[in-house]
């Protein structure tokens, strides 16, 4: 697929092209992951594989996602500031 633009639904039918695609973007999340090489990233995924494969995955939409995210933070801030 060299040269050709790659689809979400060929990046997850590939567990290859999922994992590098999944470490270059955690390495902008996570500054530890910059000290893996991408081998060793892979490595500690095999355990998280879903049976059927990444494409089996159902995601939540952004919006359900960001509204999840928002609350959390919200409650984690009004727990922290009635405590003190």
């Amino acid at each position: 697929m060299t040269g050709e633009l790659m689809t979400v639904s060929d990046i997850l039918a590939s567990p290859s092209l999922f994992s590098e695609a999944l470490f270059e973007k955690m390495k902008q999340i996570s500054p530890g992951i910059r000290d893996l090489e991408l081998y060793e990233f892979r490595y500690g995924l095999f355990g998280l594989l879903p049976g059927n494969g990444w494409g089996s995955v159902t995601l939540e939409s952004r919006q359900a996602i960001e509204m999840a995210t928002n609350a959390t933070i919200n409650i984690t801030v009004y727990t922290f500031s009635c405590c003190f």
